[in-house]
C-alpha cells in the first residue's frame, strides 16, 4: 500500500512537473511569437512626399490615409518638399496633425529654386504629354535626390531602415501599405496603381495609371540592343512606355516599335506569372513608378538616385530601377497591393 501510494505521489509530482514545462515552453513560444510581430515593426520608416502647387490641394487627404497606418506612429517619420508659398500653409495644417498623433519625426523643405523653371506649373495633359517627359522626369529626378538627401543627413537620422516614397495626389491606401510591403521581404517593391474610378477615361476600377513599372518583353530587349548596334539609337534616348503615338522624332522609331509590338508588361499583366515569387504575386521588374515605393533606406545612402539623365535608355523612378540592378538590387513589384491615384 505504501509502495503504491509512492508510486502515486512520485507520478503526481512528474505529471505537474511536465505541466509547468510546458506552461512555461508555451509561454516562451508565446513570448518569442510577441517579440517577432514586435520586431517587425520596430523598424524605423521614413516617408517622403515631394508636394508641387498642382497636387497640394490633396495633402489633406494623403495625411487622412497615413494616420490610418497600422505601423506604429513612433516608428513612422515624415518629410515633404514644397515649391511655394501656397503649398506651405496646406502642408503646415497637415503636419499639425502627423505631430499630434505622435510620429517620430515631421518635417518639410523648401525645393530649390532653380527647381522651378525646370518643372513649370502647367495643365495634366501638358505635364503628361509625351513632350514634356524628358525635361519634367528630369526635373522630378533632381526634386527626389534633394529631398531623399536632406531627409536622410543627420546623425540623428542614420537609423532610419526604410523609406517610402509616396505621391501626394493620392486617391487610396491601403492602411496596411508599409507591413504588406515589407511582407515582401526585398530591398526594393512596389504596389500596382490604378486610376480612381471614373478618372483615366473610364469606370473600371482596374485601369493602370502608374505605366512605369513594366517589364519588358525578350523580344523588347532584342530590339533595344538591335537599335543600338546598329546606330539607330544613341545612349542618351529615352524610351518613354504608355504612349501609343509618339510624335517626337527621337522616339519616333522606337517608340512605335517597342509600343505597338513588344508592349511592356504593366504591373497587373504579371500577376500569378510563372515567374512570380510569394505565392505568384511578386515579381521582377525592369521599371518602377513612383507613386509608391518601399526601399531599404541604406540603397539611398549607398548612392541610389532618381537618374535625371539616361540610363539604358530610361530616367527618373525606371531609371532608378536600372541603377538598382546595376547594385545588383533586384526591383520587384506586389500584384496583390492596390493602391489608387486621384
Amino acid at each position: 500500500m505504501i509502495e503504491k501510494k509512492r508510486w502515486f505521489l512520485s507520478g503526481l509530482f512528474i505529471g505537474f512537473t511536465l505541466i509547468l514545462a510546458m506552461t512555461r515552453s508555451n509561454g516562451h513560444v508565446k513570448a518569442r511569437i510577441r517579440r517577432t510581430q514586435e520586431d517587425a515593426t520596430d523598424e524605423t520608416v521614413m516617408i517622403l512626399v515631394p508636394i508641387r502647387e498642382t497636387n497640394a490641394r490633396r495633402h489633406s487627404r494623403l495625411v487622412d490615409m497615413i494616420l490610418e497606418f497600422t505601423w506604429p506612429s513612433r516608428k513612422q517619420l515624415h518629410s515633404a518638399m514644397l515649391c511655394d508659398a501656397f503649398s506651405m500653409k496646406i502642408v503646415e495644417i497637415g503636419n499639425a496633425r502627423l505631430r499630434s498623433a505622435g510620429l517620430a519625426s515631421v518635417r518639410y523643405f523648401r525645393e530649390p529654386e532653380d527647381l522651378n523653371h525646370l518643372n513649370p506649373r502647367a495643365s495634366a495633359p501638358t505635364r503628361h504629354g509625351l513632350g514634356a517627359q524628358r525635361m519634367r522626369r528630369a526635373a522630378i529626378a533632381i526634386a527626389r535626390n534633394y529631398l531623399a538627401f536632406v531627409a536622410l543627413g543627420g546623425e540623428e537620422y542614420q537609423k532610419i531602415k526604410w523609406v517610402l516614397w509616396l505621391d501626394s495626389d493620392l486617391w487610396f491606401i491601403p492602411p496596411t501599405l508599409i507591413s504588406d510591403l515589407r511582407s515582401s521581404k526585398v530591398d526594393l517593391v512596389v504596389p500596382v496603381c490604378y486610376c480612381k474610378p471614373g478618372t483615366c477615361g473610364s469606370s473600371n476600377p482596374f485601369v493602370i495609371y502608374d505605366r512605369n513599372s513594366w517589364r519588358d518583353t525578350k523580344e523588347a530587349h532584342a530590339l533595344l540592343r538591335h537599335l543600338e548596334r546598329s546606330g539607330t539609337i544613341s545612349d542618351d534616348v529615352i524610351v518613354v512606355r504608355g504612349y501609343e503615338d509618339p510624335y517626337i522624332p527621337e522616339y519616333i522609331l522606337i517608340q512605335r516599335s517597342l509600343a505597338l509590338k513588344h508592349k511592356p508588361l504593366y504591373l497587373d499583366d504579371l500577376n500569378h506569372s510563372i515567374t512570380a515569387k510569394h505565392n505568384g504575386t511578386l515579381v521582377e521588374l525592369d521599371g518602377i513608378g513612383a507613386t509608391a515605393i518601399l526601399l531599404r533606406a541604406d540603397l539611398h545612402r549607398r548612392g541610389l538616385i532618381f537618374p535625371a539623365f539616361a540610363v539604358n535608355h530610361t530616367i527618373e523612378s525606371e531609371g532608378m530601377a536600372q541603377i538598382a540592378r546595376r547594385m545588383g538590387v533586384i526591383p520587384y513589384g506586389r500584384t496583390d497591393i492596390s493602391i489608387y491615384h486621384a
